[in-house]
């Protein structure tokens, strides 16, 4: 147990003790003592340690003397006590400055002071104070245990705690979501990034150290306003228990109840992460029967969905969320660290302006499935592309994410038609993407419908160099842009003006393409070879064509 230098200072034996320097540094705690008996003392002393010395070893060296509090401070020291008289009759100046500007306590003592009394008495103060620590740690770890041993669950032990403590506590998990709070407000209060987490000092307790500010309750908290404990069982990290400081008289010993506390939390963690598991297994088999259409009516299944807090209706959409990764098991698990933030069924609950409850998901044959209720959704597609590219961007850190999105679902029925569509729009895309991230939707796939059935990639790659090759090979030696010239053309239904506008360019020098165009063989006022010309534009997408 670490004792603070200014109780220290309230003891008898330092009653002639004085403080001349370094005053900021009193709290400083203090764990040991040492009697400099060499120059090079801070080869054998250790951080948060006070230091007995005469100054004999460097009186009669400048150098040694003035790096002397520097050195001390550097290695973390709580405070040196130097003996006035023999070989230093005072503090230099120097010594005074340096001491003030580091906040690093010089204390004087007398020339009758003796190093053996003093050490002594600090020992025995250390050696109390560990007495009563252990007590109070036994005491403390009894309580908890026996309001574990009742039956106790997280809400009722992280309230324990806050009232023995008098400290506002927040639990949250791996995945930074709120699991238990003292506070009376919502999971909103709380925002946090994974960056924050890890920057936090080593050794479990952690207090803040970087510049982002933590939010709880509208306001903004520092390194001093919080203490945050690190909760794991065995090498894994269940989630973190942060209390948030006041101005209330602080509990003796509240770094063991902070300990005594993480530990219970971690079994009850693990107990509750069992329990996630066992109901996601659940889910995996209810979400099963449905794609296999074992449910005989639309009630029934409404009805089961509700034991999940899933509040299915109709019409309903899926989104199919492939995120990948090389290894399977480092996928899957990054699969259930997504569920468990949330992020997928809050991102879309909050851009479509739904509840939540709307919103289901569950791994399935390793993708994401995520129904959504779409009854109450205005503008569906764009606000359902908007949250898709926003999961995209907060799923980004686990790799490329890929989106599919079905057609809409009317009836129970639909719905193994609905997976199809989003496995299609999987397949289809992911030629086209080639492994870079994307959200497409089935009701936009047009003619790919028809591209995928044409299993013959070399038929499909003639086909655009019977109608564009010479374009192509045109645009590859002049940079003229004719491919995307058509493109805009044919998507501005032919319209010279709007067309000019879009691309940039001067009405003239649209026209001298367009010549140019025809010159190469394509008749844009031709229907006929318009529309084959538009299939290949569009299987130059499809096909990822080289341009």
């Amino acid at each position: 147990m670490k004792v603070k230098l200014s109780e220290i200072l309230k003891l008898d034996s330092f009653h002639d003790v004085k403080v001349v320097a370094g005053r900021e540094g009193l709290f400083n705690a203090v764990e040991n003592v040492y009697v400099m008996e060499v120059p090079d003392i801070v080869s054998y002393i250790d951080k948060e340690g006070l230091l007995f010395t005469t100054l004999f070893p460097i009186a009669d060296d400048q150098y040694a003397m003035e790096n002397f509090i520097p050195n001390l401070s550097n290695n973390k020291l709580s405070g040196v006590a130097i003996k006035l008289g023999r070989y230093v009759e005072k503090i230099p100046e120097f010594m005074i400055e340096q001491a003030d500007r580091l906040s690093f306590p010089i204390l004087t003592l007398p020339s009758s002071a003796n190093f053996s009394l003093l050490s002594n008495d600090i020992l025995t103060r250390l050696i109390g104070s560990k007495t009563k620590e252990l007590e109070f740690r036994e005491s403390i770890s009894n309580k908890l245990h026996n309001l574990l041993l009742s039956g106790a669950d997280i809400k009722d032990l992280v309230s324990y705690v806050a009232l023995i403590t008098n400290i506002d506590i927040i639990v949250i998990s791996d995945q930074l979501k709120v699991i238990e709070t003292t506070l009376e407000k919502d999971s909103e209060l709380f925002e946090i990034s994974e960056k924050q987490i890890i920057d936090f000092d080593i050794k479990n307790i952690i207090n803040i150290d970087n510049k982002e500010p933590i939010i709880i309750n509208d306001k903004i908290n520092s390194k001093k306003d919080l203490n945050i404990q690190t909760i794991i069982a065995g090498n894994k990290v269940m989630g973190y228990l942060i209390l948030i400081k006041n101005d209330a008289k602080r509990i003796p010993f509240l770094n063991v109840v902070i300990e005594q506390a993480s530990i219970l939390l971690a079994f009850l963690l693990r107990n509750r992460e069992s329990l996630i598991q066992k109901e996601r297994n659940y889910l995996d088999n209810f979400i099963r029967s449905i794609l296999y259409t074992q449910y005989s009516s639309q009630t029934e299944l409404i009805q089961k969905a509700k034991v999940f807090k899933w509040d299915i209706h109709f019409p309903n959409i899926i989104l199919l969320i492939d995120v990948n990764h090389e290894d399977q098991n480092t996928k899957l698990n990054n699969y259930y660290k997504i569920l468990d933030s949330e992020i997928i069924t809050e991102t879309i609950s909050s851009i479509c302006e739904i509840p939540i409850e709307n919103c289901k998901t569950a791994v399935y044959n390793n993708k994401i499935i995520c129904f959504v209720s779409i009854a109450l959704i205005n503008d569906i597609t764009e606000k359902l592309n908007k949250a898709s590219n926003l999961i995209m961007k907060h799923l980004k850190r686990f790799g490329n994410t890929s989106i599919g999105v079905s057609g809409r679902i009317y009836s129970m029925l639909e719905i193994p038609k609905a997976y199809e569509e989003s496995i299609l729009v999987h397949d289809i895309y992911k030629k086209v993407y080639k492994g870079i991230g994307f959200v497409e939707f089935y009701d936009s796939l047009g003619i790919f419908k028809l591209f995928h059935l044409i299993n013959n990639r070399e038929e499909l790659e003639s086909y655009v160099e019977e109608k564009l090759g010479v374009v192509i090979q045109s645009d590859r030696t002049s940079g003229m842009e004719l491919i995307k010239t058509l493109q805009c053309l044919i998507e501005n239904n032919m319209n010279m003006k709007k067309s000019a506008d879009e691309l940039f360019i001067h009405y003239n020098s649209l026209r001298y393409r367009v010549n140019k165009l025809k010159e190469l063989g394509i008749e844009i006022n031709d229907g006929n070879e318009l529309t084959e010309v538009a299939i290949a534009l569009r299987l130059i997408s499809y096909l990822n064509y080289p341009l």
